[in-house]
């Protein structure tokens, strides 16, 4: 048997889709496919399961889904699935996962609980690799890193996946595979969609922050090496020839796609509501703070304009201390900070201290203050406002 993972990105990027049969084989590779490849390679391959990185519909009421509200307990957060938000930028992944789910659903209908087989699964590889780690990640433990050892760990091997979207859709598949096995459980209403985890039984208490250490081995069966795939023309089909070992691996690209901000808890809810009213953005992801969030710990969010693919990220942080402006040796220093254009130096100086700003005691000597001045926002990180 054979279970199928798809990362889903928006249109422009591309599906990565992984297949893994019940030895942890990766029996095929693909990358920049669009829904109706999943499809096809589906009819190929007629896997026994499905498993995509993606909601496979709007909440149906609120801001987010039970199901994203059931990993906070354990200590992982999950993108909230809102009703319908139009379109909005951010939210277009989602949309292509809504996509590949209804190019499945004649033959693979969603997955609502229960046995997996013949079904279309939503999953979550953080959460995957989480459980299957038994603990959060360390922060200076890079994500795909961690995530590649939970591959080794089940045997998998991930030297053809060049990318972290296809070490998602491993992941993805590897959920699948454990779910055909019997080790599954659902999170979430069925009325909303529920998201498939690689574990008969969750934890009851929020899991540890660990530092790196290697994720436990289990016991599989010695995998040998697949037989490379046909070739097909619409896709991207990558072959164990074409991983990364042999010598023509492919460049990653980078782009910016937005900032994060560290505060104490206390000064979270400031912070996050002091920056969407200054930009005039709206939070997208995230809790609004820890008055209202279901778990404890540190808390995130991210706040975005409503165009535009730039966003900011505020994350509360127990061993926070501000800056200090002006900088001075021995003492924590701003490091970056916005620089915000504004037609009224004056009057803007007036709005960011009615949300919450203050404007720094220490201004440079040699700038014009009706045309530039050094603010502090209210966990204390400088930004200047300025006019040309």
């Amino acid at each position: 048997m054979i279970a199928l993972g798809v990362d889903v990105a928006e249109a422009r990027k591309g599906l990565d889709v992984v297949a893994l049969d019940t030895d942890r084989r990766v029996v095929d590779v693909v990358r920049r496919a669009t829904p109706a490849d999943v499809r096809r390679l589906a009819d190929e391959l007629d896997p026994a399961v499905v498993c995509v990185d993606s909601p496979p519909a709007w909440a149906r009421s609120g801001k987010s889904r039970t199901a994203e509200r059931a990993l906070r307990p354990f200590g992982v957060s999950a993108y909230a699935t809102p009703t319908d938000p139009g379109d909005h930028p951010f939210y277009r992944w989602m949309r292509a996962g809504f996509a590949v789910f209804d190019a499945l659903a004649d033959r693979y209908p969603r997955y609502l609980g229960g046995p997996v087989h013949g079904t279309a699964a939503e999953v979550f590889p953080e959460a995957t690799a989480v459980l299957l780690a038994g603990h959060l990640r360390a922060k200076d433990d890079p994500k795909p890193v961690f995530r590649r050892r939970v591959l080794d760990a089940h045997r998998v091997d991930h030297s053809m996946l060049r990318s972290a979207d296809g070490v998602d859709a491993a992941l993805a598949a590897l959920t699948g595979v454990l779910a055909l096995e019997g080790e599954c459980t659902a999170v979430g209403d069925p009325t909303e969609g529920v998201i498939l985890l690689p574990v008969r039984t969750l934890p009851t208490a929020r899991l540890e922050r660990r530092a790196v250490t290697p994720v436990p081995a289990i016991d599989a069966r010695p995998a040998e090496p697949a037989p490379a795939p046909p070739a097909v023309d619409e896709v991207r089909r990558v072959s164990p020839a074409d991983s990364a070992l042999s010598g023509n691996p492919e460049a990653p690209t980078f782009s910016l796609t937005g900032i994060c901000l560290d505060c104490a808890t206390e000064q979270y809810e400031a912070v996050v509501a002091f920056w969407s009213e200054l930009l005039g953005w709206s939070m997208v992801a995230g809790c609004p703070g820890p008055s209202s969030c279901q778990h404890p710990g540190e808390h995130w969010a991210q706040i975005a304009p409503a165009a535009g693919a730039v966003h900011l990220n505020i994350q509360s942080e127990p061993w926070y201390g501000p800056p200090v402006w002006p900088e001075r040796v021995g003492e924590p220093t701003k490091m970056l900070h916005f620089e915000i254009a504004t037609t009224d130096v004056v009057a803007a100086v007036a709005a960011a201290i009615s949300l919450g700003a203050s404007e720094a005691d220490w201004q440079p000597p040699n700038r014009d203050p009706s045309r530039l001045r050094v603010m502090l926002d209210p966990a204390g990180h400088p930004f200047c406002l300025f006019r040309d």
